[in-house]
């Protein structure tokens, strides 16, 4: 990739004179600052497309991406697009033609209405991903370090939640076992100072800049509770915050959360907050805890968990089945199964999953692998029909990254969770394949008609404890077919 951004930039060093451009405003200026600009925008735009093609299920063409990115630039020189833009860019085959048209418009169109270099940029990147199903914007370079952090449960920092008290930061919430927590900070205490600095009427995006840092880096906030004068200085040093992703029904008086039901402590309750790095072995540690305290069945709830990568996913799924197929994964490089190893956390317990419509993607794939591999009953409502893998990819030379839809999730027996936005599967035999119409526009296969996985048991309220209930009579079974 960066050889090909470099090759762009020679050709256009190549082609020799700078543009020499006449403005509205009578005489001539030479806009050397600006065509270097352009130069710099066009490339990244390319490279963008070039990782949306390389890594989306099903991307639109790099002509189709570059006219709607020429298109918001238009828009906002509050400009008519040309007519024939469309048919314009899609016969320019070759990145070279694609960047000396690109290069030329916005040349012309910097000079003509003087908007800037980085109001061009960014709008540009905006109409360029609009084109993108299920795109969400740039994600810059350094957000996008900190977000691959938290998904793999390794955020350095001192362990808050933010928000505003009146004129004053508070903190929200503060997490166990963090740095604010070990200093003595509590939820609700007002930010007064951080490092010496006041922070009355401070925004939050600067407090949160003033307290990110380094691993092992030093920071002291004097905090104080609302209505008080009383302050209290909090000496920190920033460190790896453990989040919890595996919660349980509550938390004891030293901040450790509680796993078994109150009414029979022979059912734990776990609930997977996300799927992160951590998750596999939290749940091998709280697996080994409720051995230890003779726990015979789960709940496990599955309601509203976030995405994650999709190998701390396959882990999960791994630990929670007998051996046998999980399902699969179309991508961009065909479809992939993954397997059970069968080393199950949980053996021969009986297991009931909660499910509802804020089950989503991922999660809905691990319960469909528990449901149709009768490892579990699902309880609850439908789930979302959201059957897509939604990836944070880099991006490179430090543009930032983006979300994109890098895969569609598979039942084991290969049929598609769901309709996930534009995508949709039809399957002729074993040959799986996207499904589009005469106008290209994506169809829906008969046999895909119902969106989401569907409970066994349908429960609107109380599912914890229907699920109790269905888990105390499997018990009773049991201890009747052992006598």
């Amino acid at each position: 990739m960066l050889q090909k951004s470099a090759r762009r930039r020679r050709l256009f060093t190549s082609l020799g004179t700078l543009f020499w451009l006449a403005v509205v405003s009578g005489g001539l200026l030479q806009e050397i600052g600006a065509a270097d600009k352009t130069d710099e925008i066009v490339s990244q735009w390319l490279e963008i497309a070039d990782a949306v093609l390389a890594r989306h299920i099903d991307p639109p063409t790099r002509q189709e991406m570059l006219k709607t990115a020429i298109q918001a630039v238009y828009r906002l020189a509050k400009q008519d697009t040309p007519p024939g833009l469309a048919t314009d860019v899609s016969q320019l085959a070759s990145d070279d033609e694609l960047h000396a048209f690109l290069r030329k418009t916005l040349i012309a169109l910097m000079a003509e209405d003087r908007i800037t270099s980085n109001k061009v940029h960014d709008v540009g990147i905006h109409g360029l991903l609009a084109k993108v199903a299920g795109a969400q914007g740039l994600i810059p370079l350094g957000e996008f370090h900190v977000q691959q952090k938290l998904r793999d449960n390794r955020y350095v920092g001192i362990g808050i939640q933010l928000g505003m008290t009146g004129e004053y930061p508070t903190m929200i919430q503060v997490f166990p076992r963090g740095p604010a927590w070990q200093a003595g900070g509590r939820g609700g205490e007002q930010m007064v100072t951080i490092d010496g600095i006041d922070a009355k009427g401070m925004p939050l995006a600067r407090v949160v800049q003033l307290l990110r840092g380094q691993e092992g880096k030093p920071t002291t906030v004097v905090v104080r509770r609302p209505g008080s004068e009383q302050t209290q200085p909090l000496n920190m040093v920033r460190g790896v915050v453990p989040f919890d992703t595996v919660l349980g029904t509550d938390r004891d008086e030293d901040e450790n959360w509680r796993y078994k039901i109150e009414d029979d402590p022979r059912i734990a309750y776990l609930k997977i907050e996300s799927f992160r790095g951590s998750t596999p072995s939290e749940l091998r540690r709280i697996a080994g805890q409720l051995h230890a305290d003779d726990c015979r069945a789960l709940v496990l709830d599955l309601r509203g968990t976030q995405p994650g990568e999709m190998r701390y996913v396959v882990m999960i799924a791994d630990s929670l089945l007998g051996k046998g197929v999980i399902g699969h994964v179309l991508g961009v490089h065909g479809r992939q199964q993954f397997d059970s190893t069968g080393d199950q956390l949980f053996p021969e317990w009986p297991m009931a999953v909660l499910v509802d419509r804020q089950t989503a993607g991922q999660a809905e794939w691990i319960a469909a692998a528990l449901k149709d591999s009768r490892r579990a009953t699902l309880l609850g409502m439908p789930t979302a029909g959201q059957g897509a893998i939604m990836e944070p990819v880099e991006l490179p030379n430090g543009i930032g990254g983006v979300r994109l839809n890098t895969g569609i999730l598979l039942r084991r027996g290969g049929r598609p969770i769901a309709v996930t936005g534009q995508f949709v599967i039809e399957q002729p035999g074993k040959n799986l394949r996207l499904a589009r119409d005469a106008e290209g526009k994506f169809l829906l296969a008969p046999d895909v008609q119902r969106k989401g996985i569907l409970p066994d048991r349908e429960v609107a309220a109380g599912q914890i404890e229907e699920a109790v209930k269905l888990l105390q009579g499997k018990l009773r079974a049991t201890t009747t077919a052992m006598r």
